[in-house]
């Protein structure tokens, strides 16, 4: 997990969280522009707003805060997003995009793991988006975010790697919590 995130104060938020990479198919765009709460884009560029949605340009700590104050984030299904966004007890609709093997496959486990739903990003309507806003309070309540952050785990396995071939091992840059930023949002 990024340190920003680490640092992150979840809180149950009015609005949706979008993230799209470069375009957002058209039906998709008319669904987000049907929700009846105010919707953040970012991803698309900054540019005038649209009934609901407001479309914001790409800066790191602007997107953190906005995702920690989310009711829930629908996105493409980059393994960083999904991870943070279920770090900070927010629902994910993860849209895979089309041809993106990655994305299918985290879109696949985060539906499985009970915190979520996926739709393919071209097929994805207002329907789709309003069955999942109806599910929020049901993904929010499989998600503990004690068990999503593996980077100790993973350290240690590479450390493990690291002295059976011999290799030396640096010293770990670990993030320590706070407890109060520790909070699960309710």
């Amino acid at each position: 997990m990024r340190p920003r995130i680490l640092r992150a104060s979840p809180r149950p938020g009015r609005h949706v969280l979008v993230y799209l990479r470069k375009f957002g198919p058209p039906g998709v765009m008319d669904a987000l522009r049907k929700i009846e709460r105010p919707t953040i884009v970012y991803g698309l560029g900054e540019r005038p707003p649209e009934r609901n949605l407001t479309f914001k340009a790409i800066h790191e700590q602007s997107f953190v805060d906005d995702l920690a104050s989310s009711e829930a984030l629908l996105t493409t299904a980059g393994n960083q997003i999904v991870g943070e966004a279920l770090y900070l007890r927010k629902p994910v609709l993860a849209m895979p995009e089309a041809n993106n093997f990655e994305q299918r496959i985290n879109a696949h486990f985060l539906a499985e793991s009970g915190a979520g739903e996926q739709v393919q990003l071209e097929e994805c309507d207002h329907h789709h988006i309003s069955r999942f806003r109806e599910r929020v309070s049901e993904f929010r309540r499989v998600q503990d975010p004690n068990q999503l952050d593996g980077s100790r785990a993973a350290a240690a396995e590479i450390e493990r790697q690291l002295e059976r071939l011999g290799c030396p091992i640096p010293e770990p840059r670990f993030v320590e919590i706070p407890p109060e930023s520790a909070r699960r949002a309710s």
